[in-house]
């Protein structure tokens, strides 16, 4: 069987004692050969300079360049850079390796920082500022005021400080750990998240498919586009594999962490045996044993993507071997009890399911081994959708019949051809997943080159062994599931202009559009809301994300001036407003994306006490740690990669709000012309209305512009 792997299986850590031994030995030989190679004998010093060459190549010049790639100077894009700014760009330039394989830079990459306990305090102190009354400040004041003065928090903060100096980096374990895998609540909606492609994309398959082929096999455009997409992921797995993917890079010479890339494959979420938790496992198979798992009205196959002797099954077989699945599932018919509506429920539900109907059955886990170590899984849907917001949902929460949630990667496939990605979250985030998107839909093609074998194994049909209690139990989940995807309400909407416009006024995209979305939702709800922006930090090894708290004083007084809830005001000091609202944000967005917003270190510090049994300051309790996302937000990556064009890439992407009378906001800057926004929010609650909310998001543009620019 393929070995499996956790995802933090070799942990990264400050000082390896291994490549310490060998940098000291190393250093040894040096200082050895110094005295023979300055006596003068050629022989001594070419091994001489040799192993100096070797000791700074492989072991200096990496810490070097982690010490000189720490520095945040760089952050901000200064148009008139200083001279220390060029100085340091020329040392970073001499020492990035020349040979850049996808996790060349893993070694030179900084260790995430920890900030200190006085400026994390601070800075949240600042950010709920214009979230609370006078009296609840005072209170939130107090508490992080006793936070900073206890001795808990004082063991808790040495204690990072000590797991910051040792490992690269301090966060990554419990983040994976207690964000995800100990979460109790259902993936779909909550942390699955969805990715759609372009209307145009590089590649139509009804430019190979006639009406006449049509007609006699109605799923021809489906298998046909399923088989270039996979040969397209097949391909950049390889790339990953081998190495060979261009690494990432910020600005051509800022190295982003890529070990992310090695988790999107071939890994699944699943139910620990025993503790009361999920465990995340990557399946490394070697090439005759790869394989995919393809799911057709409830019914999932599998077969190899290589032949018995290392050869990959070409697109035109890939097509075959589809077609095949799609002709056996329609002779079975649709499956009653479907497994996949378990992987959509609550955690304790499908882990008390999985430990009692699959562990211990030899037919249930032989299946289930099959399709959790899987490359990935590929969704052949029946549904037929007519625009984009009904493909969101589609990819968000569909047919739960047709899912598995907990598989790392699902790309769904419509009979039409249009497809798409539903992405567990526990693994990496979406810069990783959407350069590989955006990589594939400009890679993808058709060839009807002729088969290397006409005896293809047929798909193997993955059998399952149901008690009557587990029939049951899926039943109700699928009902459970359906009305739970009844209650979303998705809307994509374009904006009325785009990032051109916002740049030609000299305002950044970013801080324009969460200004934009803090006064439609004031206008909206009433309020300023505790705003989520999530922030990357892949600059740092393991890095993921931090949080740009957006709502700010600054923000906060734009919003009010605009609406001018104090009186009547000038254009003027309206312009004003906005500039340092958003400049308010930059300077957050810096401060996040160094590593040092102040959320992950407050659950930090949480998750080190609760470890330790340790009684919870009352910081954590207090009102204003205990407010919830009402907004959250995320800029969808997009032109990561050379091959992006404006209409064949990405055209939305997004994700379940945070509360329940809350909005999450996906927004995708496509080219300088538009901006797509996904705007998720429940119909159950009375609050929100995600059609109505993203009008008001677009009058918030226009109202923008017509203050800046009165004759637009």
């Amino acid at each position: 069987m393929a070995s499996t792997e956790s995802l933090h299986a070799s942990k990264a850590t400050g000082s390896g004692s291994g490549s310490l031994v060998v940098v000291v030995l190393m250093t040894a030989c040096v200082v050895g050969f110094a005295p023979r190679a300055m006596s003068g004998s050629w022989l001594y010093s070419a091994a001489f300079l040799f192993l100096l060459q070797q000791l700074f190549r492989t072991y200096l010049k990496p810490v070097v360049l982690r010490r000189l790639l720490a520095w945040n100077g760089w952050i901000g894009g200064d148009r008139n850079p200083s001279l220390k700014l060029k100085i340091w760009s020329l040392l970073v330039k001499a020492f990035l390796p020349r040979k850049r394989s996808t996790f060349v830079m893993e070694e030179s990459l900084p260790s995430l920082p920890l900030p200190s306990l006085q400026d994390t305090c601070d800075r949240y102190l600042d950010s709920v500022r214009p979230l609370l009354t006078t009296e609840e400040y005072l209170k939130t004041s107090e508490a992080l005021d006793q936070l900073q003065s206890s001795s808990v928090a004082k063991q808790a903060q040495a204690a990072l400080v000590k797991m910051a100096s040792n490992q690269r980096n301090w966060l990554s374990e419990w983040w994976l750990e207690y964000q995800y895998l100990r979460s109790p609540w259902p993936l779909c909606v909550n942390y699955n998240w969805f990715v759609l492609e372009g209307e145009k994309c590089r590649w139509n398959p009804q430019q190979l498919v006639s009406k006449d082929v049509l007609k006699k096999n109605p799923y021809e455009l489906q298998t046909t586009r399923a088989a270039a997409m996979l040969a397209a992921f097949l391909n950049l797995h390889e790339e990953i594999v081998e190495e060979r993917l261009e690494p990432g890079m910020v600005g051509g010479m800022i190295p982003i962490d890529m070990s992310g890339f090695r988790l999107v494959f071939g890994s699944c979420r699943r139910p620990h045996k025993r503790d009361d938790r999920d465990e995340f496992v990557r399946f490394e198979q070697d090439l005759p044993k790869r394989h995919i798992v393809v799911v057709c009205k409830g019914h999932f196959f599998s077969f190899p993507v290589h032949h018995q002797y290392g050869e990959r099954l070409y697109v035109s077989e890939l097509k075959i071997q589809f077609d095949k699945c799609i002709e056996m599932a329609n002779q079975a018919g649709s499956v009653a009890h479907p497994i996949g509506a378990m992987t959509a429920g609550k955690r304790p539900d499908w882990a008390a399911f999985y430990r009692t109907h699959i562990l211990g059955n030899m037919t249930n886990e032989e299946s289930m081994a099959i399709l959790q170590s899987s490359t990935i899984l590929i969704s052949l849907d029946d549904e037929l959708i007519s625009d984009n917001r009904e493909m969101g949902m589609q990819l968000l929460c569909g047919n739960p019949s047709n899912r598995f949630y907990d598989k790392g990667v699902t790309m769904i496939v419509l009979p039409d051809g249009r497809c798409g990605l539903n992405v567990e979250h526990s693994f990496t985030d979406a810069t990783v997943v959407g350069y590989l998107w955006e990589s594939a839909l400009n890679l993808e093609k058709f060839s009807y080159m002729k088969p290397l074998t006409d005896k293809l194994l047929l798909p193997h049909h993955l059998k399952w062994d149901w008690s009557e209690s587990a029939r049951l139990q899926m039943e109700n989940a699928l009902v459970t599931e359906l009305q739970v995807i009844a209650n979303v309400d998705l809307e994509i909407c374009p904006s009325p202009y785009g990032k051109g416009y916002i740049k030609s006024v000299r305002l950044s995209p970013d801080g324009f559009l969460q200004m934009a979305l803090q006064l439609a939702f004031y206008r909206d709800q009433g309020y300023i809301p505790l705003t989520y922006e999530s922030a990357s930090t892949r600059r740092f090894c393991l890095g993921r994300t931090e949080v740009i708290r957006t709502a700010s004083d600054a923000s906060k007084h734009f919003v009010e001036l605009f609406e001018e809830k104090a009186g009547p005001c000038s254009t003027e000091d309206k312009i004003a407003a906005l500039k340092q609202a958003i400049s308010s944000h930059v300077r957050r967005s810096q401060l996040a994306a160094a590593g040092l917003g102040v959320d992950r270190h407050l659950f930090g510090l949480k998750i080190f006490m609760q470890e330790n049994q340790q009684t919870l300051p009352a910081f954590y309790s207090d009102k204003a740690y205990q407010l919830p996302w009402a907004l959250s937000t995320s800029q969808t990556p997009t032109r990561q990669t050379s091959l992006y064009q404006r209409d064949q890439c990405v055209v939305a992407g997004g994700f379940g709000p945070a509360c329940l009378d809350g909005y999450g906001v996906s927004y995708l800057i496509i080219g300088d012309e538009t901006v797509s926004f996904s705007i998720c929010s429940y119909r159950i609650s009375p609050k929100t209305d995600s059609a109505r909310f993203g009008k008001a998001i677009n009058q918030a543009l226009l109202d923008l512009r017509s203050l800046l620019c009165p004759t637009k």
